[in-house]
């Protein structure tokens, strides 16, 4: 997972974070520091977003090629018990990324989401972070 959406807490996502009188501190550097903030949450929150639309992807794709075997083989032991566990497992985690999705649109907008300059967006930063993040490796190396 990148460390865009690493969180060794997802209980508590803003754990360390400055709150209450703390965030006064923040104060003076103002409205870029609020808009460099609400920038980092957005792309943390496409990165998550991304990391789930492939992974339920995946799952679709397994749950189909699963389908066929037991189609294939259909005295298989429990094949029916995994089949409907399956198959429920992959639509709860379909409604998760149909939910992430309508949260996406919310922040960057629908048209931009449904035509996927997002995911484009998403894709370069993405590609720009790792590169930067090649170049310090290699800058490191003795």
């Amino acid at each position: 997972m990148s460390d865009a959406t690493h969180n060794p807490n997802p209980d508590d996502p803003y754990r360390g974070e400055p709150a209450g009188d703390e965030s006064a501190a923040h104060a003076e550097h103002g409205r870029s520091w609020a808009r460099n903030e609400v920038a980092l949450r957005a792309f943390r929150l496409m990165a998550v977003y991304e990391h789930l639309r492939q992974a339920v992807d995946w799952m679709s794709a397994e749950l189909k090629a699963q389908e066929r075997l037991f189609e294939a083989f259909p005295d298989a032991q429990g094949a029916q018990a995994v089949m409907a566990d399956a198959a429920a497992m992959t639509a709860a985690i379909l409604a998760e990324r149909d939910h992430a999705a309508e949260v996406v649109c919310s922040i960057f907008g629908e048209t931009a989401f449904k035509t996927g300059e997002v995911h484009l967006a998403f894709h370069k930063v993405s590609a720009v972070l790792d590169d930067i993040a090649r170049e310090a490796g290699e800058n490191r190396a003795p």
